[in-house]
């Protein structure tokens, strides 16, 4: 997971996004903010949340992208 995907992340999902798959992992959405502030690391525990939160971020982008 690079800063780059971390930023994606922060940029293209919401905090309901972010609530919602951490919940599905069984975390807080403190957690996904923690990492993406550098407070904390993608571990191989959380490492399955932050694929689907990066996957939700690139459709999101997408989404965006074909609007213009």
């Amino acid at each position: 997971m690079t800063k780059d995907d971390l930023l994606l992340i922060r940029d293209f999902t919401s905090t309901d996004e972010k609530r919602e798959i951490a919940g599905d992992f069984g975390y807080q959405k403190d957690t996904v903010s923690a990492v993406i502030r550098g407070d904390r690391r993608v571990t191989d525990d959380n490492k399955p949340m932050f694929d689907k939160l990066l996957e939700k971020a690139k459709e999101n982008q997408e989404q965006k992208q074909l609007q213009k």
